[in-house]
C-alpha cells in the first residue's frame, strides 16, 4: 500500500473533505517586508494580500463560490 493510497475513513475521490468545505478551494497569499538597507535584520514594513474561494451556500460545496479578498500593511 502506498502513502497516497486511499484511506477508508476518508471521502470518495472528487468530494471535498471537511476541512477543504470550510476554507474554500484555493488560497493564494503575498507576503512583502522591506528591511533597512544599514542592517537588513530591521523590518521597516510588512505587507501582504490574499485571496480565495468560499461557497456562496454553505450547505452546497460544489455550487457557486464567491471571491474574498484581505490585504494589510504594517510600517
Amino acid at each position: 500500500m502506498t502513502a497516497l493510497a486511499h484511506r477508508p475513513d476518508s471521502p470518495p475521490e472528487g468530494e471535498p473533505t471537511e476541512d477543504q468545505a470550510k476554507i474554500g478551494r484555493s488560497l493564494f497569499m503575498a507576503l512583502d517586508l522591506v528591511t533597512w538597507e544599514k542592517d537588513e535584520s530591521v523590518i521597516l514594513e510588512i505587507g501582504w494580500s490574499a485571496v480565495w474561494w468560499q461557497p456562496v451556500d454553505p450547505e452546497e460545496p460544489f455550487g457557486e463560490f464567491e471571491e474574498m479578498t484581505d490585504k494589510g500593511h504594517y510600517m
